[in-house]
């Protein structure tokens, strides 16, 4: 492999992981922006990679060079956070205010591979650096202008920004000791803003509650896929028993919200323990799985290591990652 492609195969990823790196700041800092229309409020923004091999060269050549090219930088599709704040100035008709979608755990993962990859790459150049030494790098590279194909010369422009790349690696190295610091920042933060969700009510995906206390109160909503003449939660005991069913009437796509306190169709109290929740949405065929959710206190709240990210302890329901969390009130 010539050594102009060692070059170009570390700088085209560094170029990459520098977008990469972008678009990871600004998620960051937009992570906590909100907006009163779901349609205007912040996305988080990827960036999308693919392999580029020299076109001139097969993937079974040994001098075949390769690389990094940015195909685009995309949209997350995932759904912002909704929460119910009527007093909020940007509150909808409704009383909701929608949180960017950015995980800010998911974004200092990202961080941190994107670091480690620049790292690795910043790595390869310095070696070579290290290793020939100056005077003996610049006389390799001579020796290759002087034996270079006649034919398909070396770009001189190449040649140019091959020398001045040398001198940055320096400054790179630098840059990854300031992400190191950024990210531990970071976490700091992010273990500050999950104190501020106890005692806060979360609404998660679940098709199981559990009710405390013999007729007690459980609330949450149906994700309604459609707009619908009839939505219907069924709720059944630990026997496959419906013991209460919940016209919600008719409802617009979106979550429909549901209180249940506590007493069976009869009109008695109904015992503590677990309950299966299911929903029946007009329009939607019986093999359509239509989302149920519940809404529990926040007792605490868990740091993970890693790719772990941050996990509520919400009451009821256990363990939960944060990304689950559909909607925090108060």
């Amino acid at each position: 492999m010539s050594l102009f492609n060692v070059f170009n195969i570390s700088g085209s990823a560094m170029n990459a992981e520098t977008i990469r790196l972008n678009a990871t700041a600004s998620n960051l800092a937009n992570a906590e922006s909100v907006n009163g229309d779901a349609t205007k409020v912040y996305r988080a923004r990827h960036p999308v990679f693919a392999a580029m091999m020299d076109s001139e060269s097969s993937l079974d050549d040994q001098a075949a060079s390769a690389g990094v090219r940015v195909l685009g930088v995309v949209e997350s599709t995932t759904p912002p956070l909704r929460t119910y704040q009527p007093d909020h100035p940007l509150a909808d008709k409704d009383g909701y205010v929608y949180t960017s979608n950015v995980n800010s755990i998911e974004e200092m993962t990202n961080m941190i591979s994107a670091n480690r990859s620049f790292s690795t790459n910043v790595l390869a150049v310095n070696t070579v650096r290290v290793t020939l030494g100056g005077a003996g790098f610049l006389t390799l590279m001579l020796a290759q202008l002087q034996n270079q194909d006649p034919t398909s010369p070396v770009d001189s422009n190449e040649f140019l920004s091959q020398l001045a790349s040398l001198s940055e690696v320096q400054g790179i190295t630098q840059l990854n000791s300031s992400f190191a610091a950024l990210s531990t920042s970071l976490v700091s933060g992010q273990a500050l803003q999950a104190s501020s969700l106890l005692g806060h009510q979360a609404l998660v995906a679940s098709s199981t509650a559990s009710l405390g206390t013999a007729g007690g109160t459980i609330n949450g909503a149906v994700s309604v896929p459609q707009t619908s003449s009839s939505v219907v939660l069924n709720i059944t005991n630990s026997a496959g028993v419906l013991v209460q069913s919940i016209n919600l009437g008719a409802q617009s796509a979106g979550l429909a919200n549901f209180s249940w306190n506590g007493q069976t169709s009869s009109g008695s109290a109904a015992p503590a323990g677990a309950y299966t929740l299911s929903a029946q949405v007009s329009g939607v065929s019986g093999g359509t799985a239509v989302t149920t959710l519940v809404s529990g206190t926040v007792d605490s709240v868990t740091m993970g290591s890693g790719t772990t990210g941050l996990t509520l302890n919400i009451a009821g329901l256990g363990s939960v990652p944060f990304s689950s969390v559909q909607q925090i009130s108060n």
